[in-house]
């Protein structure tokens, strides 16, 4: 059976499987064309062993025409078999059957040979400099002057056509698969998926820390705040298990001594959920978030009663102050209003789960009371006190450069 495929992969003409199997086509170009489906993108390309194609997520990795319908069958369920495989062998059959009409009403797209280990995304680099960057806009971002030549951050900035600056993504394997696009605001490239990809800097000789942002333009700003050149920086657009692995990895390869987090967002709660969100990844099991409609669940294990016991009494001190808080404004205490905006706790065994409302301070609260009680070995957490680190690059002055990122921590 495998023989059956593999024998029949080598002159299947690929762009037309892509059509049948309902793909739209996005883009062709004279070395690759690309297909998309549910916010996914596939690049087909030619080879001297035939078509072979590849998921933009994962470059490296170059698939046949049986993979294709492999996920295709994966996702439907067969009428006259069950199983997966035999799902493949008849819809790779059927379209067999049809590959000849399909390919008379198809106009075929005249591709390049290429080499199985091509990555379209190399072919989108243009170099950085700030001379290229000033003659395509008015004025060149100050943030990026002089970066060319910058050890930490050479070669991890490129340009777009007109003139902007864009960031490459890599995926777990090491492979550039997207970019991150600074225009108007920072989005992504064409056929990028953020999902499983993270950006970093080049790795300084000496690394002291590993600080870890929401994205390339956050990172660059607190690196030219600070000029902390014993640092490995790096950006995460999407924060889930598969990035949070990927920058564990990346710091037991480096050896770095701390790792700090210093989210931010277009509001300042934003940030707090970012945080919550990579506790939630970083510790697996032992810290769960739930974002509903009008709160956040969070499920952690309780640990050291004498732990606990120090961050409950913390947390009904914010509580009580909630509740004088409300007394102050109000001349009656309304309980059930009061109730919805203090955090809720419960235990059973092992387990906590609490009942964050969404509100900032609440969230800040409990993003400073966990990692100051079950998290402060190891990790530290930085904010900006301008609300973004653009911002506390743009606004940086003679009077306040001596200060240090230390100042900026939560938790101290």
């Amino acid at each position: 059976m495998l023989n059956y495929w593999s024998d029949h992969n080598q002159r299947v003409y690929l762009p037309t499987l892509f059509d049948y199997l309902n793909y739209k086509l996005l883009a062709t170009d004279k070395k690759y064309v690309v297909y998309g489906k549910s916010g996914f993108y596939y690049v087909v390309i030619k080879t001297d062993k035939g078509f072979l194609y590849y998921n933009t997520q994962q470059p490296e990795l170059k698939l046949q025409a049986s993979d294709l319908v492999e996920e295709y069958v994966a996702k439907i369920e067969g009428r006259e078999v069950k199983g997966l495989w035999g799902k493949l062998h008849n819809k790779f059959n059927e379209y067999l059957d049809k590959e000849c009409d399909l390919l008379l009403n198809t106009e075929e797209i005249a591709l390049e040979i290429v080499d199985t280990n091509f990555n379209h995304f190399l072919l989108l680099n243009i170099p950085f400099s700030s001379q290229a960057n000033a003659n395509n806009s008015k004025e060149v971002d100050k943030l990026y002057k002089g970066l060319e030549d910058d050890p930490i951050i050479k070669g991890r900035l490129f340009l777009t056509k007109q003139g902007e600056v864009k960031f490459p993504l890599f995926n777990s394997g090491n492979k550039i698969c997207g970019y991150l696009v600074d225009g108007k605001q920072l989005n992504k490239d064409e056929f990028t998926t953020v999902k499983n990809s993270i950006w970093f800097s080049n790795i300084p000789k000496k690394i002291e820390r590993i600080v870890v942002f929401k994205d390339p333009k956050e990172a660059i700003s607190f690196y030219k705040t600070f000029n902390l050149d014993d640092s490995l920086y790096l950006a995460i657009p999407d924060i889930n298990y598969e990035t949070t692995k990927i920058l564990m990895k990346i710091k037991e390869i480096a050896k770095a001594k701390k790792l700090i987090i210093s989210f931010t967002g277009s509001k300042d709660i934003d940030g707090y959920l970012r945080d919550l969100q990579f506790i939630s990844f970083l510790t697996q099991d032992n810290f769960n978030v739930s974002i509903l409609h009008n709160y956040i669940s969070v499920v952690f294990k309780k640990g050291e009663e004498k732990t606990f016991i120090r961050y409950f009494n913390k947390l009904k001190e914010f509580n009580a102050g909630v509740s004088n808080d409300f007394i102050e404004y109000n001349k009656f205490p309304n309980q059930q209003k009061i109730n919805r905006s203090i955090i809720g706790l419960s235990s059973e065994k092992d387990m906590v789960k609490l009942r964050i409302p969404i509100e900032v301070n609440a969230i800040k609260f409990s993003v400073w009371n966990y990692f100051k009680h079950y998290l402060k070995e190891g990790l530290e957490i930085l904010k900006p006190k301008k609300h973004s680190w653009v911002n506390e690059f743009n606004t940086k002055s003679t009077a306040n450069e001596g200060n240090t990122f230390e100042e900026y921590k939560i938790a101290q």
